[in-house]
């Protein structure tokens, strides 16, 4: 069958917004695979979203601790809605730097 391919986001991630990380993709799915999310001096909260929809929970990052899940094959964090952003929201705190590895896979497929 026909594999994925494995792509690369990045993003400094602005305080107290929420920013686009993966733009939105016609008939696919976006799985994040693998992620390195880069604090500042303060403590921050980051969520992810498909649009406007959480689909993490909260994660609190320590002041100048980076956070780093690695490659898993069943994804970290999975796009609930076909054709929607993956977007970020910081609370009040750090800017943060993102490093995310993701694939696409269309609307009929599904990771086990």
């Amino acid at each position: 069958g026909e594999r994925a391919q494995v792509k690369l986001a990045t993003l400094d991630a602005t305080t107290n917004a929420t920013t686009e990380l993966i733009p939105a993709i016609a008939t696919k799915r976006v799985i994040i695979l693998a992620l390195l999310l880069s604090p500042g001096a303060t403590a921050t909260s980051v969520t992810f979203k498909s649009a406007s929809t959480a689909i993490s929970p909260v994660i609190t990052l320590a002041v100048n601790t980076p956070l780093h899940l690695p490659l898993t094959g069943g994804g970290w964090i999975r796009q609930t809605n076909v054709n929607e952003a993956i977007n970020v929201t910081l609370s009040n705190g750090s800017a943060v730097g993102i490093i995310a590895h993701f694939i696409e896979l269309p609307i009929d497929v599904d990771l086990p």
